[in-house]
């Protein structure tokens, strides 16, 4: 997230920006949203890698509605498209789109109707340890205030688990301690996020007993914040089921 230093002095009072940014009342309903997740291992002398990513333009609609978002979704090297109109979702593999099945689609409006609001599991002020203000930053035309400091990898795990139950989705197993760095960029102008760097090391033993290292690197940026994005559903989506209906043939030549 490379950018340029502003010429405007930037607040001093990093629990202010965060408080501006994080408390209430000012929470980005839309946008276009890039997210990396990377996880590094190292063994002795084996090591192993995993990316993920995900972009594209998203809108969160009024509570008890499902939100809308048009995202690119990239594991390594493979691929997908996930899409969601706010009244039924797609997934597209290559040239072909699916729509997913119409009652899997109505509990994801029906979970959100029960917690409309599950991010707020998430309470990014109490993963820092320290805060300072680092100066301002340029992205995406935008000049932002960045807040940094070293931050608590079990405060951030506790939150995770926090909205993986709230999303009923598998749990999350805990950061064992380790280090972490944390870095919050606020719009200057209007408080709004805009962009985070969390950064994790930890070590250990692996159940054979030999020690590793890992890393985790997550990084969000937001872009056209609050702007209306057109998400619109893909042509020709054929039901979920002739993809289900694909893969049983594939494994019965196989």
């Amino acid at each position: 997230m490379a950018g340029c230093g502003g010429d405007e002095p930037a607040p001093t009072d990093p629990d202010a920006v965060l408080e501006q940014t994080f408390g209430g009342g000012n929470e980005v309903d839309s946008g276009v949203a890039e997210i990396s997740f990377e996880f590094t291992i190292v063994a002795g002398e084996t090591s192993d890698s995993q990316t993920i990513a995900v972009d594209g333009p998203f809108e969160l609609p009024d509570e008890g509605a499902a939100p809308r978002f048009d995202l690119a979704l990239t594991v390594g090297e493979a691929e997908a498209g996930l899409t969601s109109t706010g009244e039924a979702g797609y997934l597209e593999l290559g040239d072909a789109a699916y729509e997913v099945d119409p009652l899997a689609f109505a509990r994801l409006t029906e979970a959100f109707e029960a917690d409309p609001e599950p991010l707020t599991a998430l309470d990014p002020p109490q993963w820092f340890r320290d805060t300072a203000v680092e100066g301002t930053r340029e992205l995406e035309g935008v000049e932002t205030v960045r807040v940094s400091g070293p931050a608590d990898p079990r405060a951030i795990s506790g939150d995770l688990v926090e909205l993986t139950e709230r999303l009923e989705l598998p749990p999350l197993g805990l950061f064992p301690g380790g280090a972490a760095t944390l870095d919050v960029f606020s719009g200057a102008d209007d408080g709004q996020l805009r962009a985070v760097d969390l950064d994790i090391e930890y070590g250990g033993q692996l159940e054979d007993g030999q020690p590793f290292e890992s890393r985790i690197a997550f990084s969000l940026a937001l872009s056209d914040v609050d702007e209306v994005q057109r998400i619109e559903a893909p042509a020709g989506a054929r039901p979920i089921s002739d993809l289900e209906g694909s893969e049983s043939r594939r494994r019965c030549r196989g």
